[in-house]
């Protein structure tokens, strides 16, 4: 993970090194039980103004297709971080209200 001020970069790391020269965090990694984590990954705020990540992975135990995960973020210094930096089996949950769809 890296950030810039700026789309076209330069991206740099929590330490403030380049990625162009490889430098750079993982969120989320693999554990005992998934593989492939963080793929296709989006951040969601729920209504108390926690922040989600979205991600999907590969169950070790079923690794024919992937799953998909959501993890509490949190945030230090700027940066967010997921407790242990891998899935979680059983984690607390989002705070949404009940919403409905428009019927048409």
């Amino acid at each position: 993970m890296g950030r810039s001020k700026y789309l076209m970069g330069p991206y740099t790391d929590r330490a403030g090194r380049p990625m162009a020269d490889n430098h750079h965090e993982v969120v989320i990694h693999g554990n005992h039980d998934f593989a492939g984590t963080g793929h296709n990954a989006e951040l969601v705020t729920d209504d108390k103004g926690q922040t989600w990540i979205l991600y999907h992975a590969v169950s070790r135990a079923n690794p024919d297709g992937r799953v998909l995960m959501l993890d509490r973020v949190t945030w230090r210094k700027g940066w967010p971080e997921v407790r242990g930096a891998e899935p979680s089996r059983l984690a607390e949950r989002p705070a949404w209200k009940h919403r409905t769809r428009k019927q048409d």
